[in-house]
């Protein structure tokens, strides 16, 4: 798995730190006092209630996607890549990959069977097979 790429446990990492770093720079810009704005009151008053709900909304927002969503890509991170290392361990004893696509257009349903050697290993013979399928509509 490419380490650039979507969802990958250093894409997880990445969107955490992003979201750590977000919230750091709202509280050191001061948006943690216009929260106040929940109970009525306002931190500034010369601001008025429009930029203190923004801002506090901002801020609001921010620490929620850090309590709430840091945890869990910190964990999918692990998983995922704990995942990725099993089976790519797997992969790398020899075993066979294979992977099955069904097309299915108007008039029937194909089945496309395709397998070749691990990813770690130079690629060998390939083997593809089609089935046709009758599909109900």
């Amino acid at each position: 798995m490419a380490a650039g790429e979507f969802l990958s446990p250093t894409d997880l990492i990445a969107r955490a730190i992003v979201l750590s770093a977000l919230l750091g720079i709202a509280h050191l810009a001061g948006l943690r006092e216009h929260t106040t704005f929940l109970s009525g009151t306002l931190a500034d008053p010369a601001m008025g209630w429009g930029w203190a709900a923004f801002l506090g909304g901002i801020y609001l927002v921010l620490y929620f996607a850090f309590v709430l969503l840091v945890p869990v890509l910190l964990l999918a991170a692990v998983a995922s890549a704990a995942v990725h290392r099993v089976l790519g361990a797997a992969a790398d004893d020899g075993h066979r990959v294979s992977e099955m696509i069904i097309h299915r257009n108007s008039q029937a349903c194909y089945v496309h069977h395709r397998s070749w050697e691990s990813p770690g290993a130079r690629p060998r013979a390939r083997e593809v097979t089609e089935s046709r399928l009758g599909c109900a509509q």
